[in-house]
């Protein structure tokens, strides 16, 4: 919502479909490059502290990832290199039938 020239975040998340196919949101990223560019600018010199916009996109990341379920998805640890803790890799490790050890 944009008050007074400015992205304000609302309470609630639009319901949309999230894309998980990693060619899909590629060719989106691409398509709407320009876009994302000016973003990313106006974020910058926005009256907003680093702070605050870290606050609004943690909260964005917990209502959209809580959507997500990792099993069927796993493009996060197709193209990112994940943080794990060690109850992470413990569980991750029994779901491959794996040690802790040998799954790191």
């Amino acid at each position: 919502m944009a008050v007074g020239g400015y992205w304000k975040p609302t309470r609630r998340l639009l319901k949309v479909r999230i894309e998980t196919n990693l060619n899909k949101i590629e060719t989106i990223a691409k398509k709407r490059e320009d876009e994302n560019w000016k973003f990313r600018t106006f974020l910058k010199c926005c009256d907003l502290s680093p702070e605050k916009i870290d606050s609004i996109v943690h909260k964005l990341y917990r209502q959209v990832s809580s959507k997500i379920d990792c099993k069927t998805c796993a493009n996060c640890c197709k193209k990112l290199q994940p943080l794990l803790d060690q109850e992470d890799i413990e569980r991750l490790s029994k779901a491959m039938g794996l040690t802790a050890e040998q799954f790191k």
